[in-house]
């Protein structure tokens, strides 16, 4: 025995032969042992007490092998469950022989629970259904179709909702026997995500605005084919560069300061926002464009993503409306509105042509414009025609003389 044992071994003796206390007698106990050549090894004893001639006899079997295994099976164990991915190992009957952490994570049942259960249980009804055939099929033609290869499959979980797995399969072979060890992974929001990525670079390909997305210190990400074209640049060529070649000269050398400033102080004077500025395209004038800017935040860092339209119509059709505004103002005759008793209901003179202001001549009989032979008979010529509604004068062009403010007459 080793020192530390044979120290206390007779002890033990005394102490059952006067209490008669079984403690390690009866049972099978794994201790130490010394052999000739002083190694320690492990031996599992069974020891009990012959009747009648106060005997004990012990029953000492080499269990190093066995020990060895199950510090290397405690090992693997604290390996995989370490592991991101699920490990699920099955015989060739397709029974479950190892579950580990991660799986209980994933399919809802505890090691205990789906031990020694077919691994059909994790499966869907139409896979679970060709299961079996398959292992047979492998069985019989060893055919590595799918060991060592991902694949993607679908699982079913303790409460039977649906997961999209990723499996890589791999064979250990005992003698003539062999087990297969599953590595699974969730990839259901990874697809989702996928989906939703391609959904979004779809529409942002095919939409009408450029659309330019920069990173946290203004390098393009993305560049799509508006983008292409409003500055006439390829994708190629522009992803990777500043975004700040895109810009005029007197905004370009203040552009990485300003995401600097953001950076630090989160002041938001750019970011949603729209603006109308100046674009540069290669080769080309500048182009007066309206940029809306949004940002996202990545692992900590911020992405900004600009629509970028082309304003140069609506600024050529604001200037042509702000043009035909002002001939109007300066060229318009005057316009008089008066009601069916010559009262004057609204007064535009924007060339001053009468010399009067709206306010002073609102609410007064239009006879103040006219001369006084006219306005005398003004009122009657307005009664006969409520009474006939005969237009001797409506819907007519005529040339008349006016009285100017100053008494002045005019034509």
């Amino acid at each position: 025995m080793p020192d530390e044992i044979a120290f206390w071994h007779d002890e033990f003796l005394s102490s059952f032969r006067r209490s008669g206390v079984r403690t390690f007698l009866g049972k099978k106990n794994t201790v130490k042992m010394v052999t000739k050549s002083k190694e320690q090894i492990t031996v599992e004893i069974f020891a009990d007490e012959v009747e009648y001639n106060d005997t004990l006899i012990g029953f000492i079997k080499d269990v190093r092998e066995v020990v060895k295994l199950q510090e290397e099976n405690a090992l693997a164990d604290v390996l995989l469950n370490a592991c991101e991915s699920a490990l699920v190992a099955i015989d060739e009957k397709g029974t479950i022989i190892r579950f580990s952490s991660v799986s209980t994570k994933l399919f809802g049942y505890t090691s205990e629970e789906i031990l020694g259960e077919n691994v059909t249980t994790l499966m869907t009804e139409k896979d679970a259904e060709n299961h079996p055939y398959y292992l047979k099929q492998y069985k019989k033609l060893r055919e590595k179709r799918v060991i060592g290869t991902k694949t993607r499959v679908t699982g079913k979980t303790k409460s039977g909702t649906e997961v999209t797995l990723e499996l890589t399969i791999k064979e250990v072979t005992l003698g003539d026997k062999f087990l297969f060890m599953g590595f699974l992974r969730d990839i259901t929001q990874e697809l989702i995500n996928t989906r939703s990525k391609s959904l979004c670079n779809a529409i942002i390909e095919m939409s009408s605005l450029a659309f330019v997305a920069i990173n946290h210190v203004g390098i393009i990400q993305q560049f799509n084919p508006a983008s292409e074209k409003l500055f006439n640049r390829n994708a190629s060529e522009a992803i990777g560069m500043n975004v700040k070649n895109l810009m005029p000269e007197e905004i370009r050398i203040h552009h990485d300061e300003y995401l600097a400033n953001y950076q630090a102080t989160g002041i938001k004077s750019v970011v949603d926002t729209t603006r109308e500025v100046e674009c540069l395209p290669k080769g080309k004038e500048r182009e007066p464009v309206s940029i809306q800017v949004k940002e996202t935040k990545l692992l900590g860092k911020s992405f900004f993503f600009g629509f970028v339209t082309s304003i140069r119509g609506q600024l050529e059709q604001r200037l042509q409306e702000s043009i035909n505004k002002s001939a109007i103002e300066v060229t318009t005759p005057p316009v008089v509105i008066i009601d069916t008793v010559g009262t004057i209901l609204q007064f535009q003179d924007n060339s001053n042509t009468l010399g009067y202001r709206g306010h002073e001549v609102v609410g007064q009989n239009v006879r103040i414009f006219l001369p006084d032979e006219i306005a005398y008979e003004h009122d009657g010529y307005l009664m006969q025609y409520q009474r006939t509604g005969v237009k001797h004068v409506l819907d007519t062009t005529r040339v008349l003389t006016a009285k100017r403010m100053d008494g002045v007459h005019i034509r």
